[in-house]
């Protein structure tokens, strides 16, 4: 089958069932969006069941409803694609309508669309109701019947503005040769009513009183006819004319025949010299009836090695007297085919559309083969394009786990990036005894320790709406209200705090297998930040408020959170929940004597108390080694920022 349907059947499920279906649906079938669905792609008929199956099953629907769905939106289709008019002036009435049908099939076999497996279709009038018609389908697949109807009620509903209810009345098999057969469905099709608009109406005076109805038409023509010319005049007119009776003899035939059967000396049966092709069903005469308004195609099966396969097409015409002219001509597509049987256009009446039909599709076949060539084109560059993007996105998450996205996008526009911060809270953490640590494990042990901590850190600065300015060694530093301004960023620091004090403690000491602990200082006030360098560009902050931070946490107490009054401040205003203590007036180095504070104690239920309790542990000893720390922390984190 075509690519047009798979495409269809995307739109049908996308417009009733929504894009995440769809989406769905791919991902179970392992579908390519864009390779599966190209329109002039020819797909084996297997695949295309099999992925109907999938859609079925996942939509939780019958099979029917889906395939009419499926062929009524095939109309709606089709008409957007352009094809609409074609089918619109096939016939003035809907019986019109199917009875040519099959010409527009084989028409686009030829052209838009070569290899193409038809169904056929043959109508007949019930004699007592004009708004009953009984359709006869033919398919060489099965269980489509459904999709057939489906379509025939779009067809009837765009074009003749008709509501109509189809009724399976059998299904059957007939074989048609010992390796195909053909499945026969007869459909009986009753006119419910008109509808108010249809798509491509009719002109009112082109409709007759029933719009399923035929008028009747003279399809016999009387044998005193055919004598105006004899038969010499006439198979010079019809070279590949025959006319065979009710058993299916051949009674006269034209000279084109004889020479794609150059063994023929007398009048055997049609079938001893040719395949009936189209329809798909068994040639004998009541099919012959049935099928009256057809084009029939028939295959040289007694001819010479080029000729064999040779494909005859034409009109049946009734003579009378049960006898039937076929007026055909070789079908024939291209120039290499037409080389390929040994024939030349000449061989081809003037009156037969064949010869222009041969130069339109040596034109078109190569205007076909470039729009498959585009069509595919478009898909590779759409599936690069999504590659690319995806790409895209791999490395703006890199760029933004380093620079905050707003100040990315601001380097790739070319901007400077360098801002003023009327306010903002910085926050600095180390690990208590590192230096011992790290003079006592292994360069893994350490790598391992602390990719462990700040990767639970990084989670907690999502959480908190904090931005992680840098790492250096055992520095941690966060920082609230930039680059995007809140008003409430000491509280998220505050609380980033508290979190780390607790996520430190699950992490064991690569020495004695104790819980860690970190140093926390925090400090309120204003800052600059900016990005320095071009070559692996940092987004840094600058500032006293910096070096006052840094001081709170080299001036801190293992375990608990250090801040300074300033940020005590910004708490209060902020209405935070957190409770303070202070912890008296403090000498820091570089700033005199300040009074500083301490978060009071929170319960951390993975210790069964409080950290500030654990803190208490480590007694006098801590206080003794925040000082004699003093001065390498602090150091350490002004070279940080640059303030040294």
């Amino acid at each position: 089958m075509y690519g047009l349907i798979h495409s269809c059947v995307k739109e049908w499920v996308m417009n009733n069932y929504g894009k995440d279906k769809w989406m769905e649906i791919l991902a179970i079938s392992g579908a390519d969006d864009e390779q599966t669905f190209l329109n002039f792609q020819c797909y084996p008929d297997q695949a295309t069941l099999d992925f109907i199956g999938i859609v079925v099953k996942h939509l939780e629907i019958s099979l029917e409803y889906f395939l009419e769905g499926v062929g009524m939106h095939f109309v709606d289709f089709t008409i957007e694609k352009g094809y609409g008019e074609m089918l619109h002036t096939l016939g003035r009435t809907f019986h019109a309508f199917l009875d040519n049908l099959d010409y527009l099939h084989c028409y686009l076999m030829t052209t838009a669309f070569p290899g193409i497996v038809m169904p056929s279709f043959a109508c007949t009038e019930d004699t007592e109701r004009p708004d009953v018609l009984y359709v006869d389908y033919y398919s060489r697949r099965q269980g489509l019947q459904t999709l057939a109807i489906g379509a025939l009620k779009g067809c009837a509903k765009n074009f003749y503005n008709l509501a109509v209810q189809f009724e399976v009345m059998w299904t059957r098999e007939e074989r048609i040769n010992e390796e195909e057969v053909v499945h026969h469905v007869r459909l009986r099709v009753t006119q419910l009513g008109q509808l108010t608009t249809p798509t491509l109406p009719v002109p009112s005076g082109d409709r007759p009183r029933s719009a399923l109805s035929l008028a009747p038409a003279a399809d016999t023509l009387a044998p005193a006819e055919v004598n105006f010319v004899n038969t010499a005049e006439f198979s010079a007119i019809h070279p590949y004319h025959f006319i065979f009776n009710q058993g299916l003899r051949v009674q006269q035939y034209g000279f084109g025949i004889g020479v794609l059967c150059p063994e023929v000396t007398s009048f055997p049966a049609v079938d001893e010299l040719l395949e009936l092709v189209w329809p798909y069903t068994t040639f004998n005469f009541e099919n012959v009836e049935r099928f009256k308004n057809l084009v029939f195609q028939f295959a040289v099966t007694k001819g010479t090695e080029k000729t064999v396969g040779t494909v005859l097409r034409g009109e049946l015409i009734f003579l009378g007297d049960n006898r039937v002219l076929f007026l055909g001509n070789p079908m024939v597509t291209s120039l290499k085919e037409l080389a390929e049987k040994s024939l030349k256009i000449s061989d081809i009446p003037r009156s037969d559309s064949t010869r222009e039909l041969i130069l339109l599709k040596h034109q078109r076949s190569t205007e076909f083969d470039l729009m498959q060539r585009l069509e595919a084109t478009t898909a590779e560059l759409k599936r690069t394009a999504a590659a690319l993007e995806k790409e895209k996105e791999k490395t703006d998450r890199l760029l933004h786990s380093m620079l905050p996205p707003e100040v990315a996008h601001k380097l790739k526009s070319g901007d400077k990036v360098q801002e003023n911060f009327d306010s903002a809270t910085i926050l600095f953490s180390d690990i208590v005894t590192f230096t011992v640590i790290a003079s006592h494990c292994e360069p893994r042990q350490i790598v391992q320790l602390l990719n462990e901590m700040y990767t639970r850190f990084d989670d907690a600065t999502e959480s908190n709406g904090v931005y992680k300015v840098e790492t250096i060694g055992d520095a941690y530093m966060v920082v609230g209200g930039i680059p995007g301004r809140v008003r409430d960023h000491a509280t998220r620091v505050t609380s980033q705090a508290i979190d780390m004090v607790r996520l430190a403690r699950q992490v064991a000491h690569p020495i004695t297998g104790a819980p860690v602990q970190i140093r926390v200082g925090l400090h309120t006030g204003p800052a600059v930040a900016g990005v320095v360098g071009q070559k692996m560009p940092r987004y840094c902050l600058f500032g006293d408020t910096v070096n006052v931070a840094s001081r709170m946490e080299s001036h801190g107490v293992p375990g608990r959170i250090h801040l300074s009054g300033d940020c005590k401040r910004r708490l209060e205003a902020e209405g935070s929940p957190y409770a303070l203590e202070s912890r008296g007036i403090t000498e820091i180095k570089g700033k005199g004597m300040m009074e500083t504070f301490f978060v009071e104690s929170v319960y951390d239920p993975a210790v069964g108390r409080g950290i500030n309790d654990a803190a208490a542990d480590v007694g006098d000893n801590s206080g003794a080694e925040a000082g004699q720390s003093a001065d390498s922390s602090a150091a350490q984190h002004s070279s940080v920022c640059g303030l040294q």
